[in-house]
């Protein structure tokens, strides 16, 4: 099984952790892991913090109105604080130009970039 999972880099990234979140990369593209799982589960959560962060609501009320697990709380709410709604949108623009680098859409694109292009944006998302 593998050592890494995407749920773990998703959480390491939300936590701020910025250097485990690069060794998890590196750590899912050596294992093979397939990127397209990885960049579904990290668009998933962008866009989850993305609604939070555009509803108008104080984070504490987005969290739970999100329907987030209690478990996962302290960890949504740390991410939802660092970023202001319009980076989440970049964000989320850069998962979607990310989606179709690795399924082959952009012509002309290696898997090793977009292995790159994702540790920059973990790095981007998890920065304080």
């Amino acid at each position: 099984s593998a050592r890494y999972s995407v749920y773990d880099l998703v959480d390491a990234v939300l936590a701020a952790d910025v250097a485990r979140a690069a060794r998890m990369v590196a750590g899912l593209q050596a294992e093979g892991e397939a990127l397209t799982l990885v960049v579904w589960a990290l668009s998933r959560e962008v866009r989850s913090l993305l609604v939070m962060s555009e509803s108008g609501l104080s984070a504490d009320a987005a969290v739970i109105k999100a329907g987030v697990w209690e478990n996962r709380r302290a960890l949504v709410l740390k991410a939802l604080r660092r970023h202001p709604a319009a980076r989440w949108k970049q964000f989320l623009k850069r998962c979607a130009r990310l989606d179709k680098m690795c399924k082959g859409m952009e012509p002309g694109v290696k898997s090793d970039r977009a292995w790159d292009e994702l540790l920059i944006l973990v790095t981007l998302i998890a920065k304080k």
